[in-house]
Protein backbone atom coordinates (compact mmCIF):
# COMPACT_ATOMS: atom_id res chain seq x y z
CA UNK A 1 0.00 0.00 0.00
CA UNK A 2 1.69 3.18 -1.19
CA UNK A 3 1.87 5.94 1.62
CA UNK A 4 1.43 9.54 0.85
CA UNK A 5 4.30 11.76 1.66
CA UNK A 6 5.12 15.63 3.32
CA UNK A 7 4.66 18.13 3.13
CA UNK A 8 2.06 18.00 -0.51
CA UNK A 9 -0.61 15.82 1.60
CA UNK A 10 -0.88 18.52 4.50
CA UNK A 11 -0.24 21.30 2.11
CA UNK A 12 -3.13 19.86 -0.01
CA UNK A 13 -5.60 19.47 3.31
CA UNK A 14 -4.89 23.17 3.92
CA UNK A 15 -6.11 23.89 0.31
CA UNK A 16 -9.09 21.48 0.84
CA UNK A 17 -10.20 23.85 3.72
CA UNK A 18 -9.56 27.48 2.12
CA UNK A 19 -13.30 27.89 2.03
CA UNK A 20 -14.10 27.71 5.72
CA UNK A 21 -10.50 29.33 6.87
CA UNK A 22 -11.39 32.62 7.42
CA UNK A 23 -9.86 35.24 5.03
CA UNK A 24 -7.54 37.23 7.07
CA UNK A 25 -5.55 34.86 8.17
CA UNK A 26 -2.05 34.28 6.21
CA UNK A 27 -1.20 31.40 4.66
CA UNK A 28 2.28 31.46 6.67
CA UNK A 29 0.06 31.32 9.67
CA UNK A 30 -2.46 28.60 8.89
CA UNK A 31 0.41 26.43 7.94
CA UNK A 32 2.40 27.44 11.12
CA UNK A 33 -0.30 26.53 13.53
CA UNK A 34 -1.56 23.44 11.99
CA UNK A 35 1.89 22.33 11.80
CA UNK A 36 1.94 21.38 7.73
CA UNK A 37 5.71 23.05 8.10
CA UNK A 38 7.75 20.65 10.34
CA UNK A 39 7.64 17.19 8.32
CA UNK A 40 10.06 16.66 5.05
CA UNK A 41 9.13 15.63 2.06
CA UNK A 42 10.12 12.80 1.98
CA UNK A 43 8.58 10.80 4.55
CA UNK A 44 5.22 9.34 5.66
CA UNK A 45 2.44 11.66 7.04
CA UNK A 46 0.90 9.11 9.86
CA UNK A 47 -2.84 9.19 11.27
CA UNK A 48 -1.70 10.71 14.84
CA UNK A 49 -0.07 13.36 12.94
CA UNK A 50 -3.37 14.73 12.01
CA UNK A 51 -4.67 13.97 15.59
CA UNK A 52 -1.91 15.20 17.41
CA UNK A 53 -0.72 18.28 15.39
CA UNK A 54 -3.12 19.33 12.27
CA UNK A 55 -6.49 19.08 14.10
CA UNK A 56 -4.78 21.22 17.18
CA UNK A 57 -4.20 23.37 15.28
CA UNK A 58 -7.30 24.41 13.56
CA UNK A 59 -8.51 25.65 16.97
CA UNK A 60 -6.35 28.90 16.25
CA UNK A 61 -8.26 29.19 13.01
CA UNK A 62 -11.80 28.91 14.42
CA UNK A 63 -12.59 25.84 12.98
CA UNK A 64 -12.65 22.56 14.69
CA UNK A 65 -12.51 19.14 13.26
CA UNK A 66 -13.25 15.55 13.68
CA UNK A 67 -12.60 12.16 11.80
CA UNK A 68 -15.38 10.23 11.82
CA UNK A 69 -15.75 6.61 9.86
CA UNK A 70 -17.27 5.94 7.13
CA UNK A 71 -20.36 3.58 6.48
CA UNK A 72 -22.49 3.45 3.03
CA UNK A 73 -25.76 3.63 5.20
CA UNK A 74 -24.44 7.38 6.78
CA UNK A 75 -21.79 8.23 3.80
CA UNK A 76 -24.56 10.22 1.57
CA UNK A 77 -25.83 11.89 4.28
CA UNK A 78 -22.56 13.03 6.31
CA UNK A 79 -21.48 14.11 3.03
CA UNK A 80 -24.91 15.87 1.75
CA UNK A 81 -25.00 17.73 5.13
CA UNK A 82 -21.46 19.52 4.97
CA UNK A 83 -21.56 20.04 0.99
CA UNK A 84 -24.87 22.08 2.15
CA UNK A 85 -23.21 24.42 4.17
CA UNK A 86 -20.26 24.98 1.83
CA UNK A 87 -17.86 22.89 3.78
CA UNK A 88 -15.58 20.63 2.18
CA UNK A 89 -15.26 16.72 2.84
CA UNK A 90 -11.79 15.20 2.81
CA UNK A 91 -12.19 11.50 2.90
CA UNK A 92 -8.81 9.34 3.87
CA UNK A 93 -7.59 5.98 4.06
CA UNK A 94 -5.31 4.40 6.24
CA UNK A 95 -2.48 1.85 6.22
CA UNK A 96 -3.97 -0.20 9.40
CA UNK A 97 -7.05 -0.17 11.96
CA UNK A 98 -7.55 3.32 13.30
CA UNK A 99 -8.21 4.00 16.88
CA UNK A 100 -10.84 7.01 16.82
CA UNK A 101 -8.75 9.15 20.00
CA UNK A 102 -5.19 9.95 19.77
CA UNK A 103 -5.22 9.51 23.87
CA UNK A 104 -6.54 5.53 24.24
CA UNK A 105 -8.53 4.92 27.16
CA UNK A 106 -6.57 3.43 29.53
CA UNK A 107 -8.45 0.07 30.02
CA UNK A 108 -6.68 0.03 26.35
CA UNK A 109 -3.26 0.29 27.41
CA UNK A 110 -3.40 -1.98 29.71
CA UNK A 111 -4.97 -4.38 27.52
CA UNK A 112 -2.18 -3.75 24.59
CA UNK A 113 0.69 -4.09 27.58
CA UNK A 114 -0.56 -7.97 28.37
CA UNK A 115 -0.83 -8.67 24.61
CA UNK A 116 1.94 -6.80 23.09
CA UNK A 117 2.26 -3.16 21.81
CA UNK A 118 1.56 -3.14 17.84
CA UNK A 119 4.14 -0.15 17.53
CA UNK A 120 3.77 0.82 13.93
CA UNK A 121 1.39 4.02 13.97
CA UNK A 122 -0.84 3.78 11.15
CA UNK A 123 0.16 6.25 7.88
CA UNK A 124 -2.40 7.99 5.80
CA UNK A 125 -2.46 6.37 2.07
CA UNK A 126 -4.88 7.74 0.20
CA UNK A 127 -7.07 11.25 0.41
CA UNK A 128 -9.65 12.75 -1.55
CA UNK A 129 -12.15 15.18 -1.68
CA UNK A 130 -15.82 15.17 -2.16
CA UNK A 131 -16.40 17.74 -4.58
CA UNK A 132 -20.35 16.69 -5.66
CA UNK A 133 -23.18 14.48 -4.98
CA UNK A 134 -26.00 13.97 -7.62
CA UNK A 135 -29.75 13.44 -6.64
CA UNK A 136 -29.50 9.93 -7.08
CA UNK A 137 -26.69 9.48 -4.53
CA UNK A 138 -23.99 9.21 -6.64
CA UNK A 139 -20.50 10.99 -4.77
CA UNK A 140 -18.32 13.04 -7.33
CA UNK A 141 -14.86 13.11 -5.72
CA UNK A 142 -11.26 13.64 -6.77
CA UNK A 143 -7.60 13.05 -5.49
CA UNK A 144 -5.10 16.12 -5.14
CA UNK A 145 -4.42 17.05 -9.04
CA UNK A 146 -6.56 14.45 -10.56
CA UNK A 147 -9.68 14.44 -12.64
CA UNK A 148 -12.77 14.19 -10.87
CA UNK A 149 -14.93 10.95 -11.00
CA UNK A 150 -17.69 9.07 -9.37
CA UNK A 151 -18.73 6.64 -7.02
CA UNK A 152 -21.41 4.94 -5.38
CA UNK A 153 -21.05 5.11 -1.51
CA UNK A 154 -20.32 1.73 -1.09
CA UNK A 155 -17.21 2.31 -3.55
CA UNK A 156 -16.05 5.29 -1.31
CA UNK A 157 -16.41 3.63 1.51
CA UNK A 158 -14.17 0.38 -0.26
CA UNK A 159 -11.52 3.53 -1.20
CA UNK A 160 -11.64 5.67 2.54
CA UNK A 161 -12.31 4.49 5.96
CA UNK A 162 -12.45 8.03 7.25
CA UNK A 163 -13.53 11.46 5.99
CA UNK A 164 -12.69 14.81 8.12
CA UNK A 165 -15.80 17.16 9.36
CA UNK A 166 -15.36 20.74 10.11
CA UNK A 167 -17.24 23.15 11.66
CA UNK A 168 -16.90 26.90 12.90
CA UNK A 169 -15.56 26.57 16.37
CA UNK A 170 -14.80 29.79 19.23
CA UNK A 171 -11.12 30.16 18.81
CA UNK A 172 -9.61 28.49 21.71
CA UNK A 173 -7.60 31.08 24.08
CA UNK A 174 -5.06 34.53 22.64
CA UNK A 175 -3.33 34.70 19.26
CA UNK A 176 -0.51 33.74 21.81
CA UNK A 177 -1.41 31.02 23.35
CA UNK A 178 -2.17 29.40 20.50
CA UNK A 179 1.07 30.07 18.64
CA UNK A 180 2.82 28.52 21.94
CA UNK A 181 0.77 25.24 21.98
CA UNK A 182 1.88 25.29 17.89
CA UNK A 183 5.05 25.71 18.83
CA UNK A 184 5.24 23.47 21.74
CA UNK A 185 3.95 20.53 19.19
CA UNK A 186 6.63 21.61 16.63
CA UNK A 187 9.41 20.72 19.57
CA UNK A 188 7.77 17.52 20.48
CA UNK A 189 7.46 16.65 16.85
CA UNK A 190 11.08 17.04 16.31
CA UNK A 191 11.86 15.13 19.73
CA UNK A 192 10.25 12.18 18.39
CA UNK A 193 11.02 11.61 14.69
CA UNK A 194 14.09 13.71 14.45
CA UNK A 195 14.23 11.16 10.60
CA UNK A 196 10.93 12.93 9.53
CA UNK A 197 12.22 16.96 9.79
CA UNK A 198 12.59 18.93 7.15
CA UNK A 199 15.89 18.64 5.47
CA UNK A 200 17.98 21.98 3.42
CA UNK A 201 17.87 19.78 0.14
CA UNK A 202 15.50 21.69 -2.56
CA UNK A 203 12.74 19.62 -2.33
CA UNK A 204 12.45 20.61 1.13
CA UNK A 205 12.52 24.77 0.45
CA UNK A 206 9.34 25.27 0.12
CA UNK A 207 8.59 23.31 4.19
CA UNK A 208 11.79 25.76 5.37
CA UNK A 209 10.47 28.89 3.39
CA UNK A 210 6.68 28.40 5.10
CA UNK A 211 8.54 27.67 8.78
CA UNK A 212 10.58 30.79 8.19
CA UNK A 213 7.49 32.94 7.16
CA UNK A 214 5.32 31.99 9.89
CA UNK A 215 8.37 33.09 12.64
CA UNK A 216 9.05 36.26 10.65
CA UNK A 217 5.48 36.87 10.99
CA UNK A 218 4.85 36.24 14.84
CA UNK A 219 7.75 37.78 15.68
CA UNK A 220 7.24 41.02 13.89
CA UNK A 221 9.46 43.69 15.34
CA UNK A 222 9.13 42.60 18.63
CA UNK A 223 12.66 42.41 20.29
CA UNK A 224 11.62 41.03 23.92
CA UNK A 225 13.65 37.81 24.67
CA UNK A 226 10.97 35.42 22.88
CA UNK A 227 10.33 36.82 19.30
CA UNK A 228 14.02 37.42 19.46
CA UNK A 229 14.72 33.83 19.34
CA UNK A 230 12.21 33.36 16.75
CA UNK A 231 13.59 35.47 14.61
CA UNK A 232 16.80 33.72 15.62
CA UNK A 233 15.12 30.40 14.21
CA UNK A 234 13.86 31.60 11.15
CA UNK A 235 17.21 32.70 10.20
CA UNK A 236 18.43 29.22 10.66
CA UNK A 237 15.11 27.67 8.72
CA UNK A 238 16.46 30.09 5.80
CA UNK A 239 19.76 28.43 5.88
CA UNK A 240 18.48 25.47 5.80
CA UNK A 241 19.82 24.10 9.87
CA UNK A 242 16.52 22.60 10.86
CA UNK A 243 18.37 21.45 14.24
CA UNK A 244 19.61 24.82 15.06
CA UNK A 245 16.10 26.44 14.65
CA UNK A 246 13.92 23.95 16.60
CA UNK A 247 16.61 24.37 19.43
CA UNK A 248 15.97 28.06 19.35
CA UNK A 249 12.04 27.47 19.63
CA UNK A 250 13.08 24.91 22.08
CA UNK A 251 13.94 27.45 24.58
CA UNK A 252 11.77 30.13 23.35
CA UNK A 253 9.02 27.86 24.69
CA UNK A 254 10.45 26.68 27.65
CA UNK A 255 11.02 30.34 28.42
CA UNK A 256 7.35 31.47 27.85
CA UNK A 257 6.27 28.96 30.18
CA UNK A 258 8.51 29.81 32.84
CA UNK A 259 9.93 26.18 33.75
CA UNK A 260 12.02 25.47 36.65
CA UNK A 261 15.48 26.95 36.55
CA UNK A 262 16.57 22.81 37.21
CA UNK A 263 14.31 21.66 34.50
CA UNK A 264 15.33 24.65 32.10
CA UNK A 265 18.72 23.09 32.48
CA UNK A 266 18.28 19.64 31.83
CA UNK A 267 16.16 19.90 29.00
CA UNK A 268 18.62 22.56 27.05
CA UNK A 269 21.57 20.52 28.05
CA UNK A 270 24.13 19.19 26.17
CA UNK A 271 23.41 15.82 25.56
CA UNK A 272 27.19 14.88 26.83
CA UNK A 273 25.97 16.34 30.44
CA UNK A 274 25.33 13.51 32.70
CA UNK A 275 22.78 14.05 35.23
CA UNK A 276 22.64 14.24 39.19
CA UNK A 277 20.35 11.98 41.21
CA UNK A 278 18.49 15.16 41.97
CA UNK A 279 17.65 16.04 37.87
CA UNK A 280 17.12 13.09 37.20
CA UNK A 281 14.46 12.53 39.43
CA UNK A 282 13.13 15.72 38.61
CA UNK A 283 13.03 14.66 35.21
CA UNK A 284 11.44 11.28 35.70
CA UNK A 285 8.46 13.32 37.62
CA UNK A 286 7.94 15.73 34.50
CA UNK A 287 7.94 12.80 32.23
CA UNK A 288 5.27 10.74 34.16
CA UNK A 289 3.36 13.82 35.25
CA UNK A 290 3.85 16.60 32.40
CA UNK A 291 1.83 18.51 29.41
CA UNK A 292 2.37 15.91 26.38
CA UNK A 293 4.81 18.07 24.83
CA UNK A 294 7.16 18.20 28.13
CA UNK A 295 6.95 14.32 28.83
CA UNK A 296 8.28 13.88 24.89
CA UNK A 297 11.54 16.19 25.46
CA UNK A 298 12.20 14.59 28.87
CA UNK A 299 11.46 11.19 27.47
CA UNK A 300 14.02 12.45 24.92
CA UNK A 301 16.97 13.45 27.30
CA UNK A 302 16.17 10.16 30.03
CA UNK A 303 17.24 8.14 26.59
CA UNK A 304 21.03 9.30 27.47
CA UNK A 305 20.20 7.95 30.88
CA UNK A 306 19.25 4.54 30.19
CA UNK A 307 22.16 2.91 32.22
CA UNK A 308 20.32 4.02 35.23
CA UNK A 309 17.81 1.73 36.22
CA UNK A 310 15.24 4.16 37.29
CA UNK A 311 15.11 6.03 33.91
CA UNK A 312 15.25 2.57 32.11
CA UNK A 313 12.02 1.32 33.90
CA UNK A 314 10.69 4.87 33.26
CA UNK A 315 10.85 4.57 29.62
CA UNK A 316 10.07 1.14 29.52
CA UNK A 317 6.13 2.66 30.91
CA UNK A 318 6.38 5.59 28.86
CA UNK A 319 6.13 3.17 26.20
CA UNK A 320 2.11 2.28 26.97
CA UNK A 321 2.00 6.59 27.00
CA UNK A 322 -1.16 7.88 25.60
CA UNK A 323 0.85 10.43 23.53
CA UNK A 324 2.12 9.21 20.68
CA UNK A 325 5.14 11.35 20.65
CA UNK A 326 6.00 9.83 24.24
CA UNK A 327 5.68 6.38 22.68
CA UNK A 328 7.62 6.96 19.64
CA UNK A 329 10.66 8.34 21.57
CA UNK A 330 10.42 5.74 24.18
CA UNK A 331 10.26 2.64 22.01
CA UNK A 332 13.64 3.50 20.84
CA UNK A 333 14.32 1.35 23.73
CA UNK A 334 13.35 -1.76 21.36
CA UNK A 335 16.04 -0.74 19.44
CA UNK A 336 18.90 -0.90 21.97
CA UNK A 337 21.71 -3.57 21.95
Amino acid sequence: MTEIHAPNLLFELLNCLDPVIPKPVSQAYRQGVTGVCVSGAGVPILARDIWAMFLPGLSALGLQGEMVSLAPATAVHTIRERLRYGVPVVLFSFSDFLTPQEAEPTDAITQEQETGYHWEEPSITRMGQVVGITQQGTLCWQEPHQEPRTASPEEICLLFSHALRVTRAVEKGGKRDNIRRALFRWVAFAAAFPERLPSDTTHDAPVLASAEAFLREIAGKQKSPIPLRWHYAADCFAEGWVLDALDWLREAALREIRLPNILMEILLSPSTDPLTDLQRRELIYLARAGHPALRALSAERLLLEIDRDDAYRTLQQLCYDPSYWVRAIARTLQDEP
